[in-house]
């Protein structure tokens, strides 16, 4: 794409040049003929046609321009394109690996919470556990005592 661009731009600004340079030619041949008496009439036709051919030589200078913009234009939408895509792919992988690390530090959490309840657990069954010892010791003492 950017050589076709390279090179459209290339042609255009030469086609441009070119009719510049032609222009001014007939500009400059135009001013050069002064008419004589004897032929007004065939110079004011010449004069007539010249300046027709100015105002052509004006307008595909124009079309010329505008072909070279419109490529500009082109090549400058197609960049955008592809950034945009780019960055949109870059978004994308972005927001997955941010998926998943806050997938793994759910897990983790919901791990450290079941860990932390088991344990809790845990000491309230050797809490009861030591109570029931406790009270069985004592009860086994006043059994020792009656008997």
């Amino acid at each position: 794409m950017k050589r076709e661009w390279d090179s459209a731009t290339t042609m255009a600004k030469e086609r441009v040049a070119s009719l510049t340079a032609e222009c001014a030619t007939t500009r400059a041949t135009l001013q050069e003929q002064k008419p004589t008496s004897g032929k007004i009439a065939v110079t004011k036709t010449e004069q007539e046609k010249l300046w027709s051919r100015i105002a052509e030589l004006t307008d595909d200078r124009d079309k010329e321009f505008k072909r070279a913009e419109e490529l500009t234009l082109e090549e400058s939408q197609g960049r955008a394109e592809k950034a945009e895509t780019a960055h949109q792919q870059l978004r994308d992988e972005i927001n997955d690996e941010l998926r998943l690390c806050v997938e793994k530090c759910l897990r983790g959490f919901a791990m450290w919470v079941l860990q932390s309840v088991k344990w809790l657990k845990l000491d309230s069954l050797e809490q009861r556990l030591m109570s029931t010892k406790a009270i069985g010791s004592a009860g086994h003492k006043q059994l020792v005592e009656l008997g």
